[in-house]
Order: C-alpha cells, then sequence, then structure tokens
C-alpha cells in the first residue's frame, strides 16, 4: 500500500492550540501599546493646544471663548489644524472650557474607558497637564513628569 503523507488531526490541533496560546499573551500587549499610544497623544494634543492658547493670548490679551476661534474664518492664519478644535482626537475627547479673559482649562477624556486610554488629562493657563486614573481629572490631580 502507498503510504500518505499528510498531517492528523492531533497535529493540528496541537498546533492551533500553540497558535491559541501565543496569540493570548502577544494581543494583550499589542492593546497595551495602543492605548499608551492614545494616551501620549492626548497629552501632546494638550500641549499643542496650550502652546496655542498663548499664542492667541499674546495676540489678542484675552484667550478666545471657544477653539474654533483659534482656525479660520475667526483666525488667519489658524493657530492650530482644524481637526484639533473638532473636539475628539486619537480615541480622545477634548472640552474646552473659557473661564474668562485670562484662564480657561482642556479636559482630556477618552472616548471608551480601557480601549482607547485609561486616564484622564487636564491642562490650564498654567500649561501643567494633570491626570487622573479614576474619572474626570482636575487641577488637584497629579501632573505628569
Amino acid at each position: 500500500m502507498m503510504k500518505r503523507k499528510s498531517f492528523t488531526l492531533v497535529e493540528i490541533l496541537v498546533v492551533m492550540s500553540i497558535l491559541l496560546i501565543l496569540l493570548t499573551l502577544v494581543l494583550p500587549n499589542i492593546w497595551r501599546g495602543r492605548v499608551n499610544s492614545n494616551e501620549s497623544i492626548a497629552v501632546s494634543n494638550l500641549n499643542t493646544l496650550n502652546s496655542a492658547l498663548q499664542m492667541y493670548y499674546i495676540n489678542n490679551d484675552t484667550f478666545p471663548d471657544n477653539l474654533s476661534d483659534l482656525v479660520p474664518p475667526a483666525s488667519s492664519p489658524a493657530y492650530v489644524d482644524a481637526d484639533l478644535v473638532d473636539g475628539s482626537e486619537g480615541g480622545y475627547n477634548f472640552s474646552y472650557n473659557y473661564q474668562g479673559p485670562d484662564d480657561f482649562s482642556i479636559t482630556a477624556s477618552p472616548r471608551r474607558v480601557g480601549r482607547t486610554g485609561n486616564r484622564y488629562f487636564y491642562i490650564d493657563d498654567t500649561g501643567m497637564v494633570h491626570y487622573s486614573d479614576e474619572g474626570q481629572a482636575s487641577s488637584s490631580d497629579p501632573t505628569l513628569k
């Protein structure tokens, strides 16, 4: 009789089991990397917005009523990219709070906690970024180093 060269069902199941084990070890690290990346982007965006707001303040002696004042047609040239003032970027939602001509604050919240980010961020006219692991961040939360 002719001998057939093929894989047995047991061999296929062993290979699939090994692949499944490897996936369960690798996927959480990939997911964690995505969350960390989104958080870094959120902090970077907060710093970019802060710089744009400070430049606006230098030119106008007041902070804007809303972020849309930083882009055309309200401002020419634009202080920041128009996509950034829409309130959502990189898995985070941004909320600008005008508190008077000399004060503002911006909060950044993950769109889906645990999936797009774990931490909440806050920045104000002092330029210090604060974070919270448990909910909306404020000036009383610790600052990033």
